[in-house]
């Protein structure tokens, strides 16, 4: 089950392989969390391979209220880990990022992602709407 569209992002959890990606977005929220006045914004990137298997458990420990996940990370897929970490009754917003979005759109959602983004879209734009 998809989580509700998020009302107030307090933690992020970013998960890609590609750590130039998870810096990337990480940029794109604190920037908008500065320009909307928010202060207090936890984000947790995970890039290591060995690592982003656990994330479905941090995601419901920790209470994050929006995960950005891409698809291919080596030892997982982001489906799977939006796929397990709903199976575990995490309600945050989870967006699925990925380069081929006709290949992934259906298993990203599917799995239970509330919105797929191509990563070559306007991250900035997608995420600033999230953040109204």
């Amino acid at each position: 089950m998809a989580g509700p569209r998020p009302t107030e992002i307090r933690r992020i959890a970013l998960i890609d392989d590609n750590p130039r990606y998870v810096q990337l977005i990480r940029m794109i929220f604190e920037t908008i969390s500065k320009q909307k006045g928010v202060s207090e914004i936890e984000i947790v990137g995970m890039t290591n391979p060995l690592e982003i298997p656990s994330m479905p458990e941090l995601l419901v420990a920790r209470e994050i209220d929006l995960t950005v996940t891409d698809f291919n990370l080596r030892t997982i897929t982001g489906a799977e880990i939006i796929s397990r970490a709903r199976s575990r009754g995490h309600q945050g917003f989870m967006i699925g990022i990925t380069t081929d979005p006709f290949r992934y759109h259906s298993p990203f959602l599917e799995a239970g992602a509330d919105l797929v983004v191509e990563k070559t879209s306007n991250f900035l734009e997608t995420f600033r709407n999230l953040l109204v």
